[in-house]
């Protein structure tokens, strides 16, 4: 069965993409506080790892609902000059 993607709810999709990118951030987040556990020093002073761990995801999920809003609504553009996606579906029982 074929069907054609018109349009993307642009809000929900910014919803998606921000749950999305701040759960990577969430991840980077664990992996910089255990390093620092593990005394891991690096390159950056401690003030600038503390920044990052708590601004991390906060700016992730940010980023990721402004991706997200965006691509939607150029994908909505595109999809009226071209009329969408085509994509295939199959009936799971």
């Amino acid at each position: 069965m074929k069907k054609r993607l018109k349009r993307i709810a642009a809000l929900k999709a910014g919803v998606v993409f921000a749950v999305i990118f701040g759960s990577i951030g969430f991840l980077s987040m664990i992996i910089t506080a255990l390093s620092l556990v593990a005394g891991n020093e690096g390159a950056a002073p401690a003030s600038g790892r503390a920044l990052f761990f708590f601004l991390g995801p906060s700016v992730s999920v940010l980023t990721g609902f402004i991706v997200g809003f965006i691509c939607a609504t150029l994908y909505n553009l595109a999809a009226r000059w071209t009329g969408g996606i085509d994509y295939e579906v199959d009936d799971v029982e």
